[in-house]
């Protein structure tokens, strides 16, 4: 049968029980294949024409089914055109729903950026001017109703209105990238809407084995208090290879979930002494979970979507709103007490960010604030160590000689760990042995057990981080914490990678 013998529906004319059905459409929505318990791939599409331009809803859903993901629509991105003959339809899950398989029917699909880029389910197949025609039409109809067209564009949730435990859809800037297994990212994203409480990432529990990431700091920062981190899981994950820094992305089926208390606590936050969140919101794990059930996914979308353009206009007022508040902070002006001094004051400060992507071994100075120090009582500082392996034991335990080297007896000697961020990141930095009897102005392990008129002299500088009375709501805004300065140098350890320890710095 000649193409132009076919005789098309039009979706708005579709009927349950319909069989034989040829129909042409635009896809609105379409989820990439996926295996079923029975062997076969699955792709769901919605279709929408012309003929629904008052009520985009009324789209058809489509089910097709193929022995192989060959066999389904390859389908590049929303906008595309596809023709379907010899499908049927049916009522299911309250809409009609269109069936096919490629045993009984046959599909093509055209780039609406290309129509001359035509793929077709069978090697054999006719596209004649008169189709040419009913897609270039489609094409035109998309690009005028862009905004009613791209999907679920009046079904999106903005940041500030996330409750706890929901699944949601929403859009968003990216302002990082971060790279971990081949199964596994985050996402530092922002609508430019105020959040109700943090995602649990953003509480600084990003570890090292992060392979590689790509952030803007200056949007980072802006968007402080109006981002999420959201993690991407398994099948999602391929989709982000083409991502930049900058796009703006689509989730559908976002989940909202409640971090659990022994969560939290088992996380850096209680680790390195920080005080839990008293907003009554707390903190919240946002997650793309694997799968496609319910439509979940994540697609990129273009700058003229609905949408994008208030999202790039809140985003852009927080970006001025910062850098206005930057250029007063170059004001000359004396620089805010430090708790410590450096030995090497000429040397210029460098950021967390610039620290963590320069090559090891190498030298630091570096300026921030202590937001948390391990551990948290100055007594326990002092642990038994070998000389020969570096293995810390606690102070507590009776072995003599260290289990791994039975040649090498324990001695006792200062080890502690600092948690420092500015504006750009988080960076841990040990304190070992001599360098921490220097931070500790000359204080040994044996002063630091025995004396307790220096030992509570040094507690007293630090009382600002220990002091547990400080009102935690308080506590948790970063400009409330103190500076300090830090030489630090960068080593691989075998262990635990890339380990930054402190030297020349002491307690003023």
């Amino acid at each position: 049968m000649a193409t132009s013998d076919y005789k098309y529906t039009k979706i708005s004319d579709l009927k349950e029980g319909d069989r034989d059905v040829n129909i042409y459409g635009i896809v609105k929505y379409y989820r990439e294949p996926i295996r079923t318990s029975t062997g076969q791939y699955n792709s769901m599409l919605t279709l929408v024409d012309e003929s629904v331009q008052d009520d985009l809803e009324k789209g058809i859903r489509c089910n097709l089914f193929g022995n192989s993901v060959d066999e389904l629509p390859q389908i590049n991105k929303i906008g595309d055109i596809v023709r379907i003959h010899r499908a049927f339809i049916k009522f299911f899950n309250g809409r009609l729903q269109l069936q096919a398989n490629k045993r009984a029917c046959a599909w093509i699909v055209v780039s609406m950026d290309d129509v001359e880029n035509v793929k077709s389910s069978h090697e054999n197949f006719t596209f004649t001017i008169i189709d040419r025609r009913t897609v270039e039409a489609l094409c035109e109809f998309y690009k005028t109703n862009v905004t009613s067209v791209d999907e679920d564009a009046t079904n999106l949730t903005m940041f500030k209105d996330f409750t706890m435990n929901s699944y949601v859809n929403c859009m968003a800037k990216v302002i990082g990238i971060y790279r971990f297994e081949t199964n596994y990212c985050l996402l530092k994203v922002s609508d430019g809407s105020k959040v109700n409480f943090s995602s649990f990432r953003q509480s600084g529990k990003i570890d090292n084995t992060c392979l590689m990431h790509w952030v803007d700091q200056d949007a980072a920062e802006a968007t402080r208090n109006h981002s999420f981190d959201i993690s991407v899981f398994d099948d999602h994950v391929k989709i982000l290879d083409d991502l930049k820094v900058g796009d703006y992305v689509l989730f559908c089926n976002l989940h909202i979930k409640r971090v659990t208390y022994s969560t939290y606590t088992s996380g850096m936050i209680h680790t390195f002494n920080l005080k839990e969140v008293q907003d009554s919101k707390g903190w919240a794990e946002v997650i793309l979970h694997s799968g496609r059930s319910y439509g979940r996914g994540i697609s990129i979308v273009e700058a003229d979507r609905a949408g994008v353009a208030d999202i790039k206009g809140r985003v852009q007022a927080l970006m001025d709103n910062y850098q206005a508040n930057k250029a007063r902070e170059h004001v000359p002006r004396p620089l805010q007490d430090s708790l410590t001094t450096t030995d090497y004051p000429a040397q210029p400060f460098r950021a967390i960010q610039t620290i963590q992507n320069t090559a090891v071994p190498n030298k630091f100075r570096l300026r921030g604030k202590l937001i948390g120090i391990k551990p948290g009582s100055i007594e326990d500082f002092v642990m038994k160590m070998c000389n020969g392996c570096d293995t810390i034991y606690s102070r507590s335990t009776s072995n003599k000689c260290c289990p791994s080297c039975p040649d090498k007896e324990l001695e006792h000697k200062i080890y502690f760990q600092l948690l420092v961020e500015d504006h750009t990141g988080l960076l841990k930095a040990d304190v070992y042995d001599k360098e921490a009897e220097y931070f500790l102005n000359s204080m040994t392990p044996h002063i630091l057990l025995t004396d307790s008129a220096r030992r509570e002299n040094v507690e007293l500088k630090m009382k600002t981080l220990l002091d547990d009375s400080i009102n935690p709501r308080v506590k948790m805004n970063l400009k409330h914490f103190p500076w300090i300065e830090l030489c630090l140098y960068s080593f691989k350890d075998a262990f635990n990678g890339t380990v930054y320890r402190v030297f020349g710095t002491s307690l003023i």
